[in-house]
């Protein structure tokens, strides 16, 4: 075969199946394979590692979680693994070839307060060391102190009304923010009020954390987050210490999100920056990721096409300067 075709077959199997290709080629589908295998593995050479700041995020890829490393800044993925374990195997290598072409931090964005099987490998913060500034992002964060809130609420309910077998509907509604309610749902809320004083505090509670990190007058992330831990600290209700100690252990990270801009983009546009057509690709993790991989690759290009621009435009000038 000739490089020619290989690289054909590997763009196109990523984007139509391995039987596809075969029809149209008269190959047998185990050659396709062979061919994409081999682009496979020259695509994972070929992306770069410009970016300087990264984030290491599971996303939706061929039917399961996989981890992904994404360029934060330019927000394209540049290395995707078939598994966690994989990951573990493998990140020290790209750790030691990453630090050896960067002299600045590297922002590690995490989706996971408490890690897990199913997140980032436990051993990251050793692994990037001084090098790394690690951040949580700011929809887990939200997403563990709402869960947090209710678990700590939940047993007053029960102990209120004991006949209850399901909060499902009461805890749907205690997710939802304020700002997004529709008429019925609002005036559930207001219900609570009046007859679950204590729910309704706890709501409040955690709608006074997630507008911690809204922009505001005159007023820091740091000093707001701190107003809202003395509140909780002195709550004549609920008892949340362990939630307390949580947010104490990652008040570094959390803050470190704040102070980064393109994270909160990221976070808004992770599902558009991994996603691709589950037709195609929903059925092969190599062909998906050997997709995102190509997705990436033509992103990089075209930066390094319109940075060669601008110097070549910024060359004109200071020659006209000159003259």
């Amino acid at each position: 075969m000739t490089v020619r075709f290989v690289e054909w077959v590997g763009k196109e199997v990523a984007e139509r199946g391995f039987a596809a290709v075969a029809k149209q080629t008269s190959v047998d589908p185990k050659v396709a394979r062979r061919a994409f295998r081999e682009t496979e593995w020259k695509l994972g050479r070929d992306v770069p590692l410009l970016s300087d700041a990264i984030a290491i995020e599971l996303i939706d890829l061929a039917g399961s979680k996989r981890p992904a490393i994404i360029d934060a800044k330019e927000q394209f993925v540049f290395e995707v693994y078939a598994s966690v374990q994989e990951m573990q195997m493998r990140l020290p290598a790209f750790v030691r070839e990453y630090s050896s072409q960067h002299e600045h931090p590297i922002v590690v964005a995490d989706l996971s307060l408490v890690l897990g099987t199913e997140g980032p490998p436990l051993f990251r913060d050793d692994l990037f060391g001084s090098q790394g500034v690690l951040a949580i992002s700011r929809t887990s964060l939200e997403h563990e102190v709402s869960s947090r809130i209710w678990n700590s609420c939940e047993p007053l309910l029960r102990q209120k009304h004991p006949q209850r077998d399901s909060w499902r509907f009461v805890r749907a509604l205690f997710s939802k923010r304020e700002s997004s309610m529709k008429k019925i749902a609002r005036s559930h809320l207001k219900a609570w009020k009046e007859i679950e004083p204590e729910l309704y505090a706890a709501y409040e509670l955690k709608e006074n954390f997630l507008n911690i990190w809204q922009a505001e007058a005159g007023s820091s992330v740091e000093a707001r987050l701190e107003a809202w831990i003395q509140r909780v600290v002195h709550h004549p209700v609920l008892h949340l210490d362990a939630l307390i100690a949580m947010i104490v252990i990652h008040r570094d990270q959390l803050l470190a999100f704040s102070r980064h801009d393109f994270l909160a983009g990221l976070y808004e546009r992770l599902h558009e920056i991994t996603s691709l057509d589950r037709s195609r690709t929903g059925r092969s993790f190599s062909a998906a990721r050997a997709a995102l991989l190509t997705r990436g690759l033509a992103q990089e290009k075209e930066k390094k096409d319109k940075l060669a621009n601008l110097v070549e435009q910024f060359a004109h000038i200071l020659k006209g300067v000159e003259s």
